[in-house]
């Protein structure tokens, strides 16, 4: 039986989403992939040589759960509703990050092994697109064992997907041999988005363990949304970039802030700015912790300037505004403060452009585990909020 799959191009919806999706993604794919040999060993494969592996690249989700959070926004609302129509059962989403959400990136001859999915809804979200090779390969048999067997079978006999960027390709793919054909160019990389969703007749905890040594032994749940921090995002006014972090703690950023509202935190920032205009415009970036006490808002602003930097780095200043005022007895900032501000210096210092740094779109510091939730202050926070009049044409090397 010839395999049923639904194909949706979300180009648009990505674009809305982020406007830099598919470059913020592979850049991040490319500094973060870690290379993982699986062994013929493992549940699903149907290699024909005995003790065959296969090598390849792979990010795994805790990685992409703490520095690119909004996928995971996008895993749990716009493709899962996708992913739905492929069964009359309740589609769920993982809770283990590890697994639930990885990319995997292929070079040059390297190719993923002829298996079948174990996991009964996956979605593939292409990021490259290529011409030739890298295509999706499907035997219709569910019999047909190998590489070899299945390139040789007549092209009734197959499905042959090819990648372009955009695509989300969806199915449940357990009774179907599949594999990627390698690459035609060794310089030429793969990228995709690789989505495992779950029924109740077919559950995450049945997962095969053999599958996990691709994966770092740490596990986090993607669903834990008892952070510190909700998921940062950057925002830019007058051109220049402000990394939030909103609060979640005891005391509710909602109370003052609306979550229904897409820009509230920008436009508290942008009234800020103004009532400062000399001091905001002494600086080049900033970052920035918004918190709630006794009903109002608390902004924690730490000023960055590129123009002052020093064998340590760049100079910083802080300031600590209750409302619109000045807050002189506040203090310089909270222990998660420190930890926020210090991670922040050292992902500043490996991004090979201060304009990848600043831009959240490209990913983020590698937080503690469960230090920042996946989830955003609202929805509509996306990782930035950029106005078509305050685009950051900078490109400075960012110094170490």
């Amino acid at each position: 039986m010839s395999l049923q799959y639904s194909k949706v191009d979300l180009s648009d919806v990505l674009a809305e989403t982020n406007p830099h999706w598919r470059e913020a993604i592979v850049e991040f794919a490319r500094l973060n992939a870690h290379s993982s040999l699986l062994g013929n060993d493992a549940a699903g494969t149907l290699e024909e040589e005995s003790g065959a592996s296969t090598l390849f690249k792979i990010v795994d989700g805790n990685k992409i759960a703490r520095e690119m959070p909004w996928l995971f926004d996008l895993y749990y609302n716009e493709l899962r509703d996708i992913a739905q129509g492929c069964t009359t059962e309740e589609v769920l989403c993982g809770q283990v990050a590890k697994s639930a959400v990885n990319i995997n990136l292929q070079q040059g001859n390297m190719r993923h092994q002829v298996h079948l999915d174990t996991n009964p809804v996956t979605g593939l979200l292409y990021l490259t697109t290529h011409s030739a090779g890298g295509e999706l390969v499907v035997a219709h048999d569910s019999e047909m064992c190998g590489f070899d067997v299945i390139e040789s079978a007549a092209p009734i006999q197959k499905t042959v997907i090819k990648p372009a960027a955009g695509n989300f390709v969806v199915s449940d793919f357990r009774a179907y041999p599949h594999y990627t054909r390698p690459l035609t160019d060794d310089d030429d990389v793969r990228a995709v988005l690789v989505l495992n969703f779950y029924t109740p007749s077919c559950r995450e905890d049945e997962r095969p363990k053999s599958l996990d040594p691709i994966f770092p032994n740490e596990e986090i749940d993607v669903r834990d949304n008892e952070g510190r921090f909700y998921a940062p995002f950057t925002t830019y006014i007058e051109g220049k970039p402000i990394i939030v972090y909103p609060a979640r703690d005891e005391n509710p950023l909602d109370s003052v802030l609306s979550r229904n509202d897409p820009v509230a935190i920008h436009n508290h920032l942008k009234q800020l700015v103004a009532s400062w205009a000399r001091l905001f415009h002494s600086a080049d970036y900033y970052i920035v912790v918004v918190w709630t006490i006794q009903q109002v808002v608390m902004t924690d602003v730490w000023f960055y300037s590129l123009e002052n930097f020093t064998p340590s780095g760049p100079l910083v200043d802080v300031r600590s505004f209750r409302g619109m005022n000045l807050s002189p007895d506040s203090g310089i900032a909270a222990g998660d403060s420190l930890v926020v501000l210090g991670r922040e210096e050292e992902y500043r210092r490996r991004c090979e452009t201060f304009a990848k740094y600043a831009d959240r779109a490209f990913g983020g510091p590698d937080l503690p585990p469960g230090f920042v939730s996946s989830e955003f202050f609202t929805r509509c926070n996306g990782p930035a909020v950029r106005p078509e009049s305050a685009r950051l044409d900078r490109s400075v090397r960012v110094a170490v």
